[in-house]
């Protein structure tokens, strides 16, 4: 405080004589001490208080949060089947995912080396090997959920050989083709785990030019217009 602007009673000032002198005496030091208190805490209000900085914010952390998807790896199988005559066959699949956003996703995929269909006429049998691989996109409805509906677009190549054997002819022809595929998904996927996850998806391959399978003078079965696939996997973000 400012002591200057104290005022000093005199508290020494009393006559002797005068009735209960060491009383008024007793009670001009305390009011004279009482005063210089007041004009202490008066000086004290003037002074600017000095403001102390602020702590920098802490971000708060949630505890909930899970880990960046970046890269995702899938492994299962597929069941392909044409409209048109070649019966069902079971691949192994696998793709590989990069996470551009938690809602966009880019992707290989490649499926093949599975079983082999037998279509069968009155002129003979053959046996369809079927493979294909796309490169596509894939937009995640509801990312962060347990269980997301996904929606997918992709272009690659069919690759199909078709081996057979006729009545009339014991040793039959082998024929490969490839061919340009375009296909379409709907699917979901359920999340496990922070980081594991699978995916059912149902796929319509439209392939150009398709393959015919011509039995003695007729067509006995096509594959590719359009073939309809089923796929399951089991996923984990790496």
């Amino acid at each position: 405080g400012r002591l200057e602007d104290l005022k000093v009673f005199d508290v020494a000032a009393v006559d002797a004589e005068t009735p209960k002198a060491s009383e008024v005496l007793a009670l001009r030091a305390v009011e004279a001490l009482r005063a210089g208190l007041l004009l202490i805490d008066r000086a004290a209000r003037k002074q600017p208080q000095e403001s102390l900085p602020k702590p920098p914010p802490v971000p708060a952390q949630d505890a909930h949060a899970e880990p960046r998807e970046r890269w995702g790896f899938e492994a299962g199988a597929a069941a392909l089947v044409s409209l048109d005559g070649v019966g069902l066959a079971i691949l192994p699949t696998a793709r590989v995912a990069w996470a551009a956003r938690p809602s966009l996703l880019f992707h290989a995929a490649l499926a093949g080396a599975g079983t082999r269909p037998t279509v069968s006429t009155s002129g003979g049998q053959v046996q369809v090997a079927q493979q294909y691989g796309t490169l596509g996109a894939s937009y995640r409805f509801r990312a962060r959920e347990r269980l997301w509906p996904f929606i997918t677009l992709a272009v690659g190549g069919m690759h199909t050989t078709v081996k057979g054997r006729t009545d009339a002819i014991a040793e039959g022809r082998r024929v490969d083709q490839w061919s340009f595929l375009f296909a379409g998904s709907l699917g979901a996927g359920l999340r496990l785990t922070h980081r594991t996850y699978m995916a059912l998806a149902a796929h319509v391959h439209w392939a150009e030019p398709y393959v015919a399978i011509h039995m003695v003078d007729r067509v006995g079965a096509t594959t590719g217009r359009p073939n309809l696939a089923l796929t399951l996997t089991l996923g984990a973000w790496l």
